[in-house]
């Protein structure tokens, strides 16, 4: 079967991560898998280029779509499946006007651009021409369902899966505790979210001045690609700002986090709102307990208390506090890490993930019915 993944830019956020780990792995005796894009290239590229699966630009801007329409009629892939997002479609069309049958979309946001929550004219295009939706969490199912008006028939929810590394590994000798020249002591907090205003960076910045009053001994740890020009500075800036200069690494993006997730104590997700954060799958796969704002699917990931504390967004009082509730308490820390792995031992696997999207394109292309992969 000849599956096509489109995505519209190629930098590592969570849509990206979840395209790389379909290139990756899934069955290559069943799935020519090929992968295009249509804007930035990034890191996500260079590791789908470096795995040998075939890459495509599709130059939405050309005056001529007639080309794009033929670069689809020559790949001819028997499913299509778009991670396109907010109102990006037009690929969408010249995969129907190629003769394209079986289409698929993918949701994965809570539509926080959309402050009216209305179906627009967009959802009902690309809604028009999509055989399957998929969405990353209930979350984002309910919200498909709700405003844009599809039937549960016609959503199938798949979580996102990350791999499981060996506990073993934990705090590896080239460690990012040690590549920052940080004592044992420090407990170390972190979170690998992309730098961008949803992300809640900066109530986190206000959350960890807030510790560091009654706790001095903690260095926080971020990590991401910068996806708002400017807004890196600014959050060194406002570090500065709140005396946190020395209590703050911000690094760029990495191809490997297995340093930073090998040295963590904590993993604080702080974002505004999430489908259903890779970065926290991640954090919970190497047994790392979590302080996580209660967005998207985010409470179907750690099942508080489980695995963690929700906390309201934007809340940097509420972080502080749950931060220094499990700072002050070690072996609290250690039992919810353990749920967590368990938890996504579980049900947040990166084969669980797999299959069900072989299920889907096996499903839609066929048109067999959904309803037994329904929650």
């Amino acid at each position: 079967m000849r599956v096509l993944l489109f995505i519209p830019d190629l930098q590592m956020g969570g849509a990206e991560r979840t395209v790389v780990r379909l290139a990756q792995h899934l069955d290559r005796t069943r799935f020519d898998v090929q992968v295009a894009w249509s804007g930035l290239w990034g890191m996500a590229g260079d590791v789908i280029r470096g795995l040998g699966i075939p890459l495509h630009f599709f130059n939405f801007k050309t005056d001529n779509p007639e080309d794009v329409i033929q670069l689809y009629r020559a790949l001819r892939p028997d499913v299509y499946l778009s991670f396109g997002y907010r109102l990006v479609y037009k690929d969408l069309l010249a995969a129907r006007k190629a003769g394209i049958r079986t289409i698929i979309t993918r949701r994965a946001d809570m539509r926080h651009w959309d402050n009216a929550q209305q179906q627009t004219e967009a959802d009902q295009i690309r809604n028009s021409v999509t055989r399957l939706v998929i969405a990353c969490s209930e979350a984002a199912a309910r919200v498909c369902h709700r405003v844009e008006q599809l039937g549960w028939s016609k959503i199938m929810v798949i979580h996102n899966g990350v791999e499981l590394p060996g506990l073993t590994s934990r705090r590896p000798e080239s460690g990012i505790r040690r590549q920052l020249g940080l004592p044992p002591d420090v407990l170390l907090l972190g979170n690998t979210a992309n730098y961008r205003t949803l992300k809640g960076y900066t109530t986190l910045l206000q959350a960890l001045r807030l510790v560091t009053q009654t706790h001095p001994g903690v260095h926080l740890v971020a990590c991401g690609t910068e996806v708002e020009a400017g807004h890196l500075e600014e959050l060194r800036g406002l570090a500065a700002a709140l005396g946190l200069s020395d209590k703050v690494s911000f690094l760029p993006e990495q191809t490997n986090l297995d340093p930073i997730y090998g040295d963590l104590d904590l993993f604080i997700q702080s974002s505004v709102t999430e489908g259903l954060s890779n970065s926290l799958l991640e954090a919970m796969s190497w047994g790392i307990p979590v302080v996580a704002t209660a967005v998207g699917g985010t409470a179907e990931a750690i099942a508080a208390p489980e695995c963690g504390s929700l906390i309201p967004h934007s809340d940097e009082n509420a972080m502080a506090q749950s931060i220094l509730a499990l700072v002050r308490a070690p072996e609290r820390r250690a039992l919810l890490g353990k749920q967590a792995r368990a938890r996504i031992e579980e049900h947040f696997t990166v084969p669980r993930m797999i299959a069900g999207y072989e299920s889907a394109f096996q499903k839609a292309r066929h048109n067999l019915p959904l309803k037994e992969d329904q929650a």
